[in-house]
């Protein structure tokens, strides 16, 4: 380990990925930060090429500051053992979610979403699950962390809603809210198997699934995935962010019962 955790690193990583991926077209391809522009970003392949620098840069530092085996598992796993079935739900939904579409696209399109789902599975899970929960776990407790890493999740999609325009104050809220939710689940997948590649798995499912499935139709404003649910998948749906949190609640009870050390001196012993 060249670099130890600590809050700081996660952050240069956080803003130079964010510079990377979104500064390049701001600055090198002078192209507009708006919704409509991302739109044609897209259409041009212009997205994939800005995530697959940006995924390249997250791989570089990560090695660089010897982060590897922090990010990518926990050193004991903490969690009940009972979280485990949680992730099975996720990735039950998410595989029958990115499966619903795929047959109503060629198969040139859906390559290509799935090729932009797995770089942006791996950046966002790596950024926000590996390199910001490490750093922010060398000086927090264990809640912290959870919240802090959730609650960055949350920042791209309020971000872009912003550039949207136009946009009540409610819908803000309920991006904040459904995001902050997302970051809970992956945070609680690799609490629960104690690594991060079923996180990234879950990610990329889901991801995929909004870009192919039946709820793709990126038309209906930052949450129109939640509207367009019908009444029974709206209560799946709530009923799993319900268990969702309590399975995060009973995440950070387990992890703070088995490491009662201070998290500064938990990194101390494990950087040894």
């Amino acid at each position: 380990m060249r670099i130890a955790p600590r809050p700081l690193v996660g952050l240069i990583a956080f803003v130079g990925y964010f510079a990377i991926v979104y500064g390049v077209a701001l600055g090198l391809i002078a192209l507009p930060l708006t919704h409509n522009a991302m739109q044609q970003w897209w259409q041009h392949g212009l997205f994939v090429v800005l995530l697959g620098l940006g995924v390249v840069f997250l791989v570089l530092f990560t090695g660089y500051v010897g982060w590897w085996r922090l990010v990518m598992r926990e050193e004991t796993r903490t969690a009940p053992r009972w979280t485990m079935a949680v992730t099975a739900l996720y990735l039950v939904v998410g595989l029958a979610a990115a499966t619903s579409g795929v047959f109503r696209l060629g198969a040139p399109q859906t390559f290509m979403l799935a090729f932009f789902s797995v770089l942006y599975g791996f950046s966002y899970v790596i950024l926000y699950q590996g390199l910001l929960l490490v750093g922010f776990r060398a000086a927090m407790p264990e809640a912290g962390v959870w919240f802090l890493t959730s609650l960055m999740f949350a920042f791209p999609a309020v971000f872009f809603a912003f550039l949207g325009g136009q946009t009540p104050f409610s819908d803000y809220a309920e991006t904040l809210g459904l995001w902050f939710l997302g970051g809970t689940a992956l945070y609680v997948v690799r609490m629960a198997q104690g690594s991060l590649v079923p996180a990234m798995v879950v990610y990329v499912l889901e991801d995929f699934a909004l870009r192919t499935g039946r709820l793709g139709d990126a038309t209906h404003g930052p949450n129109w995935f939640v509207r367009a649910l019908s009444p029974v998948e709206g209560l799946i749906f709530w009923l799993i962010l319900i268990v969702t949190v309590v399975a995060a609640w009973q995440v950070i009870r387990a992890r703070n019962a088995a490491t009662p050390a201070t998290p500064r001196a938990l990194h101390v012993t494990s950087a040894k």
